[in-house]
């Protein structure tokens, strides 16, 4: 099985609307979960499953926007069962009532949460984000954090917050962005933290995680959010294809270890 564990979908609204209200510019880049089955079904090999979350609630206006966003996942997830596994997006900043959000779409049965503190402007260390880490170790939930080059949310900076909670598993994705080597040396020293190929830089230091890290945890995505234009579920597969890894390991990274992984916070596929 192949799965994408990282997407963004959003319901389907006038172009004109996402435009002017919410991605200033000419190009749509919001897609429904069904376009992105079109997708899947188009790839060579076929994808078929991805982890999808929201994208507005990135950095929320309101709580009401976190609610809505996830309120459509909620939904995809119990239209399209064998297609997406859903996951919740918290923006930290709404302090309780993040906490609350959180617990109302877990218990709805999304038991996977993103978190993007470079869109807040938090530091991924800082205390609202130990409080809302604390409440995902709680609920036995798995965090998915966005990871960048920023001082919001490098691989250094989401390293330390997770060496906080050892024993919360999470993922970096992105694999750092162009800090891959420096994810690499915090998942060398931290054995509960994995990381994403989305929106892979350096397609080769995934050779360097397999040597070094662990051929365990790492997960393909794509971080696919647009009908067109970049960031596409077929360019992210084909950058583990060209690796030409070992059929076993290959297998682990399109869809194995991700299967694992959820496994660990109550979600069989």
């Amino acid at each position: 099985m192949i799965i994408d564990a990282h997407i963004h979908i959003r319901r389907d609204q006038p172009t004109e609307q996402w435009i002017s209200k919410s991605w200033p510019g000419e190009t749509q880049f919001g897609i429904t979960a069904e376009d992105y089955m079109e997708k899947m079904l188009n790839c060579k090999p076929v994808i078929d499953m991805a982890l999808g979350f929201g994208l507005f609630s990135l950095s929320s206006s309101t709580p009401e926007d976190m609610k809505n966003d996830n309120d459509y996942l909620i939904e995809v997830v119990k239209k399209y069962p064998k297609k997406f596994i859903g996951a919740g997006v918290i923006d930290p900043s709404w302090g309780e009532k993040a906490k609350e959000e959180l617990k109302r779409f877990s218990e709805a049965g999304l038991r996977v949460v993103k978190i993007r503190f470079s869109s807040i402007h938090y530091h991924a260390n800082n205390k609202a984000a130990q409080r809302i880490f604390a409440e995902i170790e709680k609920l036995g939930m798995l965090p998915i954090c966005h990871t960048d080059w920023t001082h919001y949310s490098n691989p250094l900076i989401i390293g330390d917050l997770a060496s906080m909670f050892p024993d919360l598993l999470m993922v970096m994705q992105h694999f750092g962005e162009y800090m891959s080597k420096d994810a690499i040396s915090v998942c060398k020293k931290l054995d509960n933290v994995y990381v994403d190929t989305s929106a892979l830089v350096h397609p080769k230091n995934v050779l360097t995680f397999l040597d070094e890290v662990s051929e365990d945890r790492i997960l393909f995505a794509s971080d696919t959010l647009s009908k067109n234009g970049g960031l596409q579920p077929q360019d992210a597969l084909n950058r583990i294809l060209c690796l030409e890894l070992p059929n076993k390991l290959e297998r682990k990274i399109l869809g194995e270890n991700t299967i694992k992984l959820l496994e660990k916070v109550g979600l069989k596929l």
